[in-house]
């Protein structure tokens, strides 16, 4: 190989960058060995077309070259590397303003993900969840409640209603007189209530558990509107360039419209959050049903629904109505099966589970 001169590397075009053209040219002499290098191209290439073919057609027709004759001109070599140059120029403007759009995403992504953190790590949320409750709480009296109007002019519907939305309110129409009250009475009285409500949820949960389940909602919450928001965003930078037409730098306005929607989010979270919390039911971990164990349900459901009598009468704490062909036993044996966990013993004193014994399907009453 060496003999016969080394490495011969023929382009048949040029690179948009000079770059990868020398990297080329470097295979042929690689550590020092014999080699040659040679580029053929054409002006109908895409670098040529764009940057350099008018001038160099130009030249070629006032000289009358052949189009069958190779230019190998220093002119149009540099020309070439000028066309190259602005296109590396062009690329770099690129990276650089994809750059700074993703700083925007970058931001918002280590704010998202600093309260991501928090909980994993099993951080107390107490502090937060009762300033995201009374949040909530403020902005939809807010939103309701016009304090440069009267009490008596504004749409109290919508404003019980709004409340109600977001948490079981103690209070009624009749707490509050919208003749007598101010927009700061009403407003403590529902951040007040609100309190009260959240900290009786707590008491019936347990502090333990009600941390728990506010960093599982919380977590919850963020994941699924933190995907919306990434998919909203995506949805802006795609059209944003179009701002341009109107005479906006889209870098700016994706920027600015990025930070709103941002905001809105979080706000979003919030309500979302407190929500969950007034109105999420914690299942126990012994009355948590198996799949089979509800598949099981809905098959005997019918089955009981066809064959006990209806209207049945009110017996001790089961359905059960008098019927001599054994509809009210079934009745009876489904009530039973309702309330008996299936791993519990059985009720007939054999010293099986339930759902080894009677709890079995097809199994013989109590």
């Amino acid at each position: 190989m060496l003999e016969r001169g080394g490495l011969y590397v023929l382009g048949t075009e040029r690179h948009d960058s000079r770059r990868i053209d020398n990297q080329l040219r470097g295979r042929s002499g690689r550590q020092g060995d014999p080699g040659e290098s040679r580029f053929y191209l054409s002006l109908e290439d895409d670098l040529m077309r764009l940057f350099a073919s008018d001038r160099i057609a130009s030249i070629m027709e006032r000289l009358k070259i052949p189009d069958d004759v190779p230019i190998e001109a220093k002119m149009v070599s540099k020309a070439i590397e000028r066309a190259q140059t602005q296109v590396e120029s062009m690329n770099f403007e690129i990276r650089k303003n994809v750059l700074k759009y993703d700083e925007v995403m970058d931001k918002q992504r280590r704010v998202v993900y600093a309260e991501r953190r928090k909980m994993l790590e099993g951080e107390d949320l107490q502090e937060e969840a009762l300033e995201i409750v009374s949040a909530v709480t403020e902005r939809a009296v807010a939103e309701n409640a016009n304090p440069d109007l009267h009490p008596e002019e504004w749409d109290w519907e919508q404003l019980w209603a709004r409340v109600r939305e977001i948490f079981p309110t103690t209070l009624t129409d009749e707490d509050i007189d919208p003749a007598t009250t101010t927009y700061e009475e009403v407003l403590e009285a529902f951040l007040r209530d609100a309190l009260e409500v959240y900290e009786r949820r707590e008491q019936e949960l347990g502090s333990e558990q009600m941390r728990k389940i506010e960093r599982l909602v919380l977590l919850s919450v963020i994941d699924n509107r933190w995907r919306e928001h990434l998919y909203e965003m995506d949805y802006l930078q795609e059209g944003i360039g179009l701002r341009a037409m109107a005479q906006k730098d889209p870098l700016v306005e994706y920027q600015r419209e990025g930070y709103d929607m941002f905001l809105q989010m979080q706000d979003t979270i919030r309500e979302d959050f407190a929500r969950y919390m007034f109105h999420v039911e914690a299942v126990r971990e012994d009355e948590r049903r198996s799949p089979a164990r509800m598949r099981e349900e809905r098959r005997q459901i019918p089955m009981a629904a066809a064959q006990a009598p209806a209207p049945p009468v009110e017996g001790d704490g089961l359905a059960a109505a008098e019927e001599p062909e054994g509809g009210g036993a079934v009745a009876v044996q489904q009530a039973i099966s309702d309330k008996v966990p299936r791993n519990a013993p059985c009720p007939c004193g054999s010293g099986k589970k339930f759902k080894l014994c009677h709890g079995r399907p097809g199994a013989p009453p109590l």
